[in-house]
């Protein structure tokens, strides 16, 4: 394994940050690893940025005394870079939130009381799933990502709390609102840590580093590059350690969510009552529609175009010359009049029948409107 190379140091005499290709060589160089009172050498003697590196020969570098880890250096001079740059442009890019581990429990739990008492398991399970799928598009649009302007940003600032105290790397604040912000090479915040930020109530951001470049492409210190990579444009992966604002906007988007649950439960019972009605099914026959029949069976029925279980049923479709097509697609179909069921006269079995307008170039929207007529 290749060990890392520290490419960026600090000036022992003013504390700015300095590439490998701004400092004379050797230890005349009088810089240490940022952050820590550790001299290094500059190894760059002969060496250019860009340039290529002969076999047998190291990228420049700076070296840090015997027995000092080199990996510790490279955390540390990253780490400064970033502080100092969020600190001074003090710009983030925030991530959306996702779902806690238990909100699907939540939701269940929550829509189990809204459940019509003849419906079984499978058409439960069909109103769950779409649910939560509206619960995710809800949440999605409630914390969307953006790039915040904070007042004013901190380094290093030492938290005390219940569980003990922590120092956090940076902390960005909006008027009395703040972010704690870690940042990782290639140790993550610890579960010890995040509990005493959790019993403080704060939000945390962990911003991974590992891949940045330290010096960009005319070998100065990629100052830049790291406000690019903070405004969320360098690739890296921004992660929630926690976020307080979590539990109201679940709640908040379970409470959306049931709406919709029960807007979808009436429009169910009510196309259950329609497409049993034989008055609708003639009218539809009056409108244009003929009636194609359905084989096979399904779990669950299909309804808006969705379902949650392997579809087996079939029609020979019109508009494909005849051609065995799924019934999924079939509820897709710009002619798709609906479905009509009806118990068999001798065995008592459901019969299922997709009416279709091809023949008569009925659309949908001739549909929508018999429909409002006979509402």
């Amino acid at each position: 394994m290749n060990e890392p190379k520290l490419q960026i140091a600090q000036c022992a005499k003013t504390g700015r940050l300095k590439s490998i290709f701004e400092v004379v060589a050797g230890a005349d160089c009088e810089c240490v690893v940022p952050g820590l009172d550790v001299p290094v050498v500059a190894k760059n003697k002969g060496k250019k940025p860009g340039g290529l590196v002969e076999r047998g020969r190291k990228v420049a570098h700076f070296a840090v005394a015997k027995g000092y880890d080199p990996q510790e250096a490279l955390e540390s001079a990253l780490h400064l870079l970033a502080k100092e740059v969020f600190a001074e442009r003090l710009e983030l890019f925030v991530p959306p939130l996702s779902m806690s581990a238990g909100f699907e429990d939540k939701l269940q739990e929550a829509l189990g009381e809204f459940y019509p008492e003849s419906w079984n398991e499978d058409l439960r399970d069909w109103l769950f799933y779409e649910t939560f799928r509206v619960a995710r598009q809800m949440m999605e649009k409630k914390s969307s990502s953006k790039i915040f302007n904070f007042d004013r940003v901190e380094s290093e600032v030492l938290f005390q709390s219940s569980l003990g105290e922590f120092r956090a790397d940076s902390v960005g604040s909006i008027q009395r609102t703040k972010l704690v912000v870690e940042f990782k090479v290639t140790h993550p915040v610890d579960d010890e840590k995040k509990e005493r930020i959790r019993s403080l109530g704060l939000s945390c951001l962990e911003i991974d580093l590992s891949d940045f470049q330290q010096i960009d492409e005319g070998g100065k210190v990629n100052f830049e590059g790291m406000s690019q990579l903070l405004r969320g444009k360098g690739g890296a992966n921004f992660e929630w350690i926690h976020n307080e604002r979590l539990p109201h906007l679940e709640k908040l988007t379970i409470e959306d969510a049931l709406n919709s649950a029960q807007r979808m439960i009436k429009n169910k019972v009510a196309k259950d009552l329609r497409e049993r009605a034989y008055d609708f099914f003639q009218s539809r026959k009056e409108a244009g529609y003929n009636a194609i029949k359905v084989y096979g069976s399904s779990r669950a029925p299909i309804l808006l175009g969705h379902s949650i279980y392997p579809d087996e049923r079939t029609v020979f479709c019109p508009d494909r010359s005849g051609a065995r097509t799924s019934a999924f697609e079939c509820c897709r179909c710009k002619f798709f009049g609906e479905h009509y069921y009806f118990p068999d006269r001798e065995t008592g079995a459901q019969v299922q029948l997709a009416l279709c307008g091809f023949e008569n170039g009925n659309q949908r929207s001739v549909l929508a409107d018999l429909k409002k007529s006979l509402k």
